[in-house]
């Protein structure tokens, strides 16, 4: 991988990092709104059924709706839950495979293998990318090796010297 894929892969990882945490925020606020309602509702139940208690007409029915509406709101901060645990494991997508392949098992292989020799699925080979290199970049010749190479890059791509101080 290249060193800009592999910038770029990092950059992609903190902004997915920086995305799961605003959206595990959002749902845990919403938890914490469903919360204060369900301890709202039995506050209420609480002074309901006192108050049928005292009057003398203490019905189940009355209990009931409550601790339905109660219920109901316990399963929205489960679903919630199930929500963040969901966004925690998201993960970026593994990064595009190149050489000589397994297609099935995504693991490298040595070129003189035809099939994997884990699943026995037929090797096959996937040319990289091919690198676009800057054309607003002035061309220069390496000191080292005379290889032409854009003039804004630190290391020379052919043989590894450095250009830039």
């Amino acid at each position: 991988m290249s060193l800009w894929n592999s910038v770029k892969r990092n950059v992609s990882g903190a902004q997915l990092s920086a995305d799961k945490m605003l959206r595990i925020n959002r749902e845990r606020s919403t938890i914490s709104s469903l919360e204060g309602e369900i301890r709202r509702l039995k506050r209420d139940l609480g002074d309901q059924a006192f108050m049928l208690f005292k009057d003398g007409k203490l019905k189940q029915k009355d209990i009931t709706e409550s601790c339905d509406a109660i219920e109901a709101l316990y399963e929205q901060i489960r679903a919630k839950e199930e929500e963040i645990e969901a966004i925690q494991a998201e993960t970026l997508p593994a990064a595009p495979l190149t050489g000589h392949i397994c297609p099935n098992c995504e693991k490298n292989l040595p070129t003189k293998v035809a099939f994997c020799p884990d699943c026995g699925t037929k090797a096959i080979d996937i040319e990289p990318e091919p690198v676009v290199e800057s054309k607003s970049a002035e061309m220069i010749n390496c000191p080292e090796c005379n290889a032409e190479v854009p003039g804004d890059v630190v290391f020379c791509p052919n043989c590894g010297t450095k250009l830039i101080e």
